[in-house]
């Protein structure tokens, strides 16, 4: 996978900044699920709101059929406590909202490189990508 550009970067921080400003989570629940293309190779993607439980907000992208099996798995509550990696390991994009401690150094790097600075409680952007046997 290549290094997002300076330009990437950019645009993917003002997303989220806009995306915290709409707040979908009060008004969607992490159960409504809708699907985005990918552009590039027609990959549907998988997305569910975070943020109705008031402990984490943000977006997380459950990629292809794989990402959609275990989303539908996790939400039907049947999950046992041997799935858990399973389901941790399916593959995803996650964009939080998180506090300052919680950012590596490369996140505050870009954040700094864009003159990009945040305050307060869940307010600094975090985007992973997880999945198929990689840590985050």
């Amino acid at each position: 996978m290549n290094e997002p550009s300076q330009s990437d970067w950019a645009t993917l921080y003002k997303s989220a900044i806009k995306f915290k400003q709409i707040s979908p989570w009060k008004w969607m629940s992490n159960k409504d699920f809708f699907a985005v293309e990918n552009p590039c190779n027609g990959e549907l993607g998988y997305c569910s709101i975070l943020g109705e439980g008031q402990q984490e907000y943000g977006l997380g992208i459950f990629l292809g059929d794989k990402g959609l099996r275990e989303y539908v798995r996790m939400m039907s509550g049947k999950e046992e406590p041997e799935e858990f990696d399973q389901s941790i390991m399916a593959p995803k994009l996650v964009m939080l909202f998180v506090n300052r401690g919680e950012l590596q150094k490369k996140d505050r790097e870009v954040m700094r490189s864009l003159d990009l600075s945040f305050s307060g409680k869940n307010a600094w952007p975090l985007f992973r990508s997880e999945g198929d046997g990689y840590l985050p």
